[in-house]
């Protein structure tokens, strides 16, 4: 009787370690499916409000990869040519006049108007697939300036750590142009290093830019306790550029950390906090139903995370 209870308690701790190994693998997979579920993504210039200046260009910013397949990645399929038309519909040629690789996931396009533009005209600009904002846009087309635009303004820096995944978000006082980055302070100002910032990330709607490395963008090895030097300038549609802001610490905490529910001038100065830089008191709050549903998925991938690895020490204890 007594071995009898003993091997049935055997079997079914066996039958247990099973089960909880195969769900660990089905809830690796699905981790590793949404990872990659994403879609390529663009910014195409002028957006749609700004301005054109005679001599300027239609600037693309194009993160090419779809669902997380580099391998399959066809960039010069989706970040097509965006196409130009005067005020009576006539295509207006583009020519590429600049290319530049932000490896490895990132392609920067400029394209010059083969036929001057007229100064007041208005024209029409389709950004092409993926563009976000997406659909066609009227451009008005001002006179040239040799006015460089300011260095972009700093208004928040905050940071998301969860297991190996790493983010930081700057948020921006709005401004007008493309954004480049020095990634270590120390560099030229690269057409490369231009980056998408006026796409929305979500409900807020300064510029943002996030520092990143998912199957389908990446523009930093970003991981937790990673750090670096960085400093950011805007080019004008016309190419000038303002000179670099000063260059600031990113320090990514080495443990986990959420990004906050809203933006508060009372934000914590300590690195762990998810915060470095608070927005002014002035500045109104647009968090929302994305931030909630945001935090809710951070919180399930978390207490994923902790099951995973629970789950983990047991299938290898149960190794012979």
């Amino acid at each position: 009787m007594g071995r009898s209870a003993t091997l049935g308690s055997v079997d079914k701790s066996a039958l247990v370690s099973v089960l909880t190994c195969l769900a660990l693998a089905l809830v690796t997979e699905r981790a590793r499916a949404q990872s990659s579920d994403c879609e390529p993504l663009r910014e195409v210039h002028p957006l749609p409000g700004e301005a054109l200046p005679v001599d300027g260009s239609i600037w693309d910013i194009c993160y090419y990869v779809a669902r997380g397949d580099r391998a399959a990645a066809l960039p010069d399929e989706v970040c097509s040519v965006p196409k130009l038309s005067d005020a009576q519909g006539k295509p207006v040629e583009l020519k590429l006049e600049m290319r530049a690789d932000g490896p490895p996931t990132r392609l920067v396009s400029r394209y010059r108007p083969v036929t001057e533009l007229q100064a007041g005209a208005k024209y029409q600009l389709d950004p092409g697939a993926f563009s976000q904002p997406s659909g066609a846009r009227e451009v008005r087309v001002i006179e040239a300036t040799d006015a460089a635009p300011s260095p972009p303004v700093i208004q928040a820096l905050e940071y998301s750590v969860s297991g190996s995944q790493a983010e930081a978000r700057f948020r921006f006082a709005p401004f007008v142009g493309l954004l480049v980055k020095d990634l270590g302070a120390q560099g030229s100002a690269s057409q490369a290093a231009i980056d998408v910032v006026h796409v929305g990330a979500d409900d807020d709607a300064r510029p943002t830019l996030l520092l990143e490395r998912t199957p389908c963008r990446e523009n930093f090895a970003a991981q937790p306790g990673a750090s670096t030097l960085l400093r950011f300038g805007i080019f004008d549609l016309a190419g000038h550029f303002s000179g670099w802001s000063e260059s600031m610490p990113v320090q990514f905490p080495s443990r986990d950390t959420a990004y906050p529910a809203s933006d508060s001038s009372d934000a914590e100065d300590d690195a762990e906090s998810g915060c470095t830089l608070a927005v002014p008191a002035s500045a109104p709050s647009r968090a929302g139903v994305a931030f909630a549903s945001a935090l809710a998925l951070l919180g399930q991938q978390r207490r994923a995370r902790r099951w995973r690895a629970r789950a983990q020490r047991v299938c290898d204890q149960r190794q012979p």
